[in-house]
């Protein structure tokens, strides 16, 4: 995903007006956007967050939905304020949603405080793992998987991890591995799928940093 490619902002102001039913707002590109385009929307005194998803065909549905269960549970996660599985101007889906105040805890004044932040994070995100997923892997996201159960795109804990274990494999003999080690790391996997396979796949942030603080 490149800047270039971002709808123009622009169309993105049309789309906002729109949505929210009103032209008296200033919005400008956030380029710190990484699975999504983002622009930031500032709105009398409130600033919301207009996301954008890449690609053609996925929806931002099961994203949005999982936002509104999280919020349910206590978690702070932006509220999804509007939503659309396809947008008629881009073809894309996209939803708004507001601004939780503040910086990332990666800003914090003293290592007491982010300490104290950091756990307080862990006990929200452990509400996050709790969220239940039928399947292994990356969660579908196309229109069609936004019903009531988060679908992984793997049917089994096995298909998931050996999907690029090959070429994972080969990759660590750039890295002195011997033959005799990934042997070894091939009979660990066999033992623990087993044992890992007895637990009900859970919701995980993939990419969870001091940044989503």
């Amino acid at each position: 995903m490149t800047p270039k490619n971002a709808p123009h902002i622009d169309a993105v102001a049309q789309i906002v007006s729109k949505c929210l039913h009103t032209s008296a707002f200033q919005i400008e590109r956030v380029l710190s956007g990484v699975s999504t385009y983002v622009y930031r929307i500032r709105l009398y005194r409130d600033i919301l967050y207009v996301r954008i998803l890449p690609e053609q065909g996925k929806s931002l549905g099961v994203e949005a939905r999982v936002h509104s269960l999280l919020r349910q549970q206590g978690v702070r996660v932006p509220e999804v304020v509007y939503f659309e599985h396809v947008n008629e101007a881009t073809g894309l889906s996209l939803m708004i949603v507001n601004e939780i105040p503040g910086s990332d805890a990666g800003r914090c004044s003293s290592m007491n405080e982010y300490g104290n932040i950091v756990a307080e994070a862990g006990k929200q995100i452990a509400i996050v793992n709790q969220v239940a997923v039928n399947g292994f892997g990356w969660i579908k996201r196309e229109k069609e998987e936004s019903g009531s159960d988060l679908q992984g795109e793997k049917s089994s804990l096995h298909d998931c991890i050996n999907e690029c274990l090959e070429q994972d494999l080969l990759a660590l003999s750039e890295y002195r591995f011997t033959g005799e080690e990934t042997t070894r790391i091939l009979r660990i996997l066999d033992a623990g799928v087993p044992l890992m396979a007895r637990h009900r796949a859970r919701l995980v942030h993939g990419d969870f940093d001091d940044s989503h603080i």
